[in-house]
């Protein structure tokens, strides 16, 4: 039997270790978190954010409250960004629709939680970030697509104030949205 030179040798446990890794890989279900599908509840949030650099916009985030809380239908502006309040059932509609806007989402078991929008590190992607009692997802895209990817989603919100929230957040970026009255709510 001839014996095998130490670098080829090398050279072909790498590729075995690639190719185990490479099948092992492709076994899994990309979407075994299914965090997008997960049940909602008080605790499933959704931010949106984009810092273009040449003024700093605050993060758009989606919360969950019930229908008699009196935050409902309100946006106030904290310390991790635009707050809207939304229905369980409007929260239902936008998880559903962020799938459709086709973007890859990468999740994780981990719960991230929102802190100072101002620490949130820049990268140039409009960044969705979703937690739900799952864990984590998130996607981002190229800011150039803003308006054609985030409009369908209006259809899934009825709030009226988280609606124009959702549209004032896209006219910042000089996206046209018929009909937006922007001083519907002028605090």
């Amino acid at each position: 039997m001839a014996s095998m030179n130490p670098l080829c040798r090398t050279v072909q446990m790498v590729l075995l270790a690639v190719l185990s890794v490479a099948s092992c890989c492709h076994c899994q279900t990309p979407n075994e978190l299914n965090v997008l599908d997960a049940p909602v509840n008080e605790n499933t949030t959704v931010r949106f954010f984009f810092n273009s650099g040449n003024y700093f916009h605050p993060p758009l985030i989606f919360r969950v409250v019930s229908p008699k809380d009196p935050r409902l239908n309100t946006a106030p502006m904290l310390q991790e960004g635009r707050i809207a309040y939304i229905s369980e059932p409007e929260m239902q509609r936008l998880l559903q629709g962020l799938p459709k806007v086709g973007l890859s989402w990468r999740e994780s078991k981990k719960k991230v939680k929102f802190g100072d929008a101002t620490r949130i590190p820049p990268v140039y992607a409009l960044v969705i970030v979703v937690v739900s009692p799952k864990g984590t997802a998130e996607a981002g895209f190229d800011p150039g697509k803003i308006c054609e990817n985030l409009a369908p989603l209006d259809s899934a919100l009825s709030t009226p104030r988280a609606l124009w929230e959702f549209q004032e957040f896209r006219s910042g970026y000089k996206c046209v949205v018929p009909g937006l009255n922007h001083q519907a709510y002028p605090d």
